[in-house]
């Protein structure tokens, strides 16, 4: 249960921004009363601890965002300081496609500081559903090893001097 809160909360963060994030707007996306989140959630406070917020010092992310026709797209992330579900969805957002076809690029998952972020950001990319997955150079060992394994098939390792072609369906 406190995964699917926490997954409302997101949510309405990123269609509405952080602001409209409150307990009785995430009880009405779970279909429950606000009153049932506390044993899960202790407070709005612990609700945003758990949910993506706004970094004003990551001032230099970018991605390359293609939308190969009758695939769904295709994200080249450079470190994805941002979050590369943050970018993902960002880019369905802006762009209004519905399918996720490639995620390709560094996750910035390495190291001891982002290491408690693998888990959170490997089921993130599970439930995105992407048909490849190739993460690069700032993902580290442990989070590429969590990828293969809940990934199967659309896990692809990296490797400089790869290529990769997507062709419309």
């Amino acid at each position: 249960m406190r995964h699917k809160i926490l997954q409302a909360a997101l949510d309405i963060a990123d269609e509405r921004g952080v602001a409209a994030v409150s307990m009785r707007a995430v009880a009405q996306r779970v279909g429950v009363s606000a009153m049932a989140l506390y044993p899960h959630i202790a407070s709005k406070e612990a609700l945003l601890d758990g949910v993506w917020r706004p970094d004003p010092w990551i001032v230099d992310d970018q991605a390359l965002v293609v939308d190969v026709r009758g695939r769904g797209l295709v994200v080249l992330t450079g470190c994805g300081h941002a979050g590369a579900v943050n970018i993902a969805r960002h880019a369905l957002r802006l762009t209004g496609a519905a399918h996720l076809h490639a995620l390709i690029g560094g996750l910035h998952l390495t190291g001891p500081g982002f290491e408690p972020i693998i888990e959170p950001t490997v089921q993130a990319l599970a439930e995105l559903g992407p048909d490849v997955v190739v993460p690069a150079h700032c993902t580290g060992w442990r989070a590429q090893m969590r990828l293969a394994q809940e990934l199967g098939d659309s896990f692809v390792p990296g490797a400089v001097g790869s290529r990769y072609a997507f062709t419309a369906g």
